[in-house]
């Protein structure tokens, strides 16, 4: 239980950093929504965000994907609006850090 409480207790921490710091970012840079998921409209294309907490604790990793201006063309999720459309809706995203050819693909 003691490892559940520290696990808890380094995601409260991360949260109120990426709270204070990263958000305050993405809003002036034109994003919207909550945390953990922001999507910013643009004239040409929709960019989504979003911030996955690792189960183990004590890291995250940030996952972004496009579509156009009007949302998803087909798929799961295509009939949400944009505004309720988040990364994990999208075949192609991509997560911060990954690099396919040196061989990183998670980060």
């Amino acid at each position: 239980m003691a490892t559940l409480a520290v696990m808890s207790d380094q995601r409260s921490l991360m949260i109120s950093a990426l709270k204070a710091k990263f958000v305050p970012e993405l809003r002036s840079a034109g994003f919207k929504g909550n945390f953990p998921h922001f999507y910013r409209p643009l004239e040409n294309r929709v960019d989504f965000l979003t911030v996955q907490f690792n189960r183990d604790g004590g890291s995250f990793l940030v996952e972004i994907a496009k579509c156009g201006p009007n949302g998803k063309e087909d798929g799961f999720g295509s009939e949400l609006p944009v505004s309720k459309l988040n990364v994990q809706y999208f075949r192609n995203r991509l997560r911060f850090g990954s690099d396919k050819e040196a061989g990183r693909s998670d980060h």
